[in-house]
Formats: C-alpha cells, structure tokens, sequence
C-alpha cells in the first residue's frame, strides 16, 4: 500500500498537480491546500482528479464545513476526525491546528486538540496524520527561534 501524504499547499495549484501526478493507492490531503479559505474550488477541481482515493484534512486556513462541502462536491473524502483500516493499520486524520501566531480561522487550544485526538486512543496499530506539528521540531519552525507546534504533539509517540 503506497500513501501518499502532504500539506501547505497554499494555492500553489502546480505543486498540487505535480504531487497528484504521482501514483500512490490513497492520498492524504493534510490541510492548508488554500490560504485564508481562498482558493477552495480550483484545489477540489485538482484533487477529484483522484477521485475516491483522496482524503481531505482542513488546515487552519480552512474552515471544516468549506472542506466537507468540496469533498461532497468533488467525490472525495472528508477526513477530519475520522479514520479508516488499512491491513491491520488504523490510519486516523486530525485537521485544524493548535494556536499559531497569524490567529487563523481554524485553531483549536491545546485542550481542544486532546480532547478530539481521545476517540483515537484505543486505535492500534495507529497512523495519525494531524495538521498540528510537533513543537520544537523543524515542521513547526516558522523562522529560526519562532515555533508555532503543539506541545502536545510534542508528548505525543
């Protein structure tokens, strides 16, 4: 089974086609596809090229309820807080993101984001693909000595 995962898009439609381009059995859409909700149909026209392979997280440049409204238009799956089965793996999908310094639309506190990663716990085997990347590590760094990660991410192995 090939995965093909990715995230920060932000309207950069070439780098979407390229990455769709490449052939893989499912495609993990980890948010911010689009900047500031801006951008949200032609990332849909891109992504159903995929079709029913294709799984959408919302980033926190995305509102939920504007990525469920694509994938239903689109054919395409609607992944936050959801999860599915691959072999004995549990892959499990996480959107939006713990507060960020830019005060996005879509952040949850660090409370909030334990609180919707509990249904997961008891998934095992588990891949959890979350919008959220771990402080203090280079997928969070916003420029050097600016982290803008979850903590609890960070707690989380």
């Amino acid at each position: 089974m090939k995965l093909l995962l990715f995230s920060d898009i932000h309207n950069d439609w070439k780098r979407l086609d390229e990455l769709l381009s490449i052939e893989a059995d499912l495609y993990i859409a980890a948010g911010d596809q689009c900047t500031w909700n801006k951008g949200i149909d032609r990332c849909g026209q891109i992504l159903e090229r995929r079709g029913d392979k294709v799984y959408v997280l919302p980033g926190n440049h995305e509102l939920a309820d504007k990525i469920m409204e694509m994938c239903a238009l689109r054919g395409l799956h609607y992944f936050h807080e959801g999860h599915l089965q691959l072999g004995r793996w549990h892959v499990a999908g996480l959107g939006y993101s713990n507060p960020t310094p830019f005060n996005t639309p879509s952040e949850y506190s660090e409370a909030q984001l334990a609180e919707h990663l509990q249904p997961f716990a008891p998934l095992a085997p588990l891949v959890l693909v979350c919008h959220a990347p771990p402080y203090g590590t280079a997928l969070d760094q916003v420029r050097p000595g600016l982290h803008a990660g979850s903590r609890l991410g960070s707690r989380i192995h």
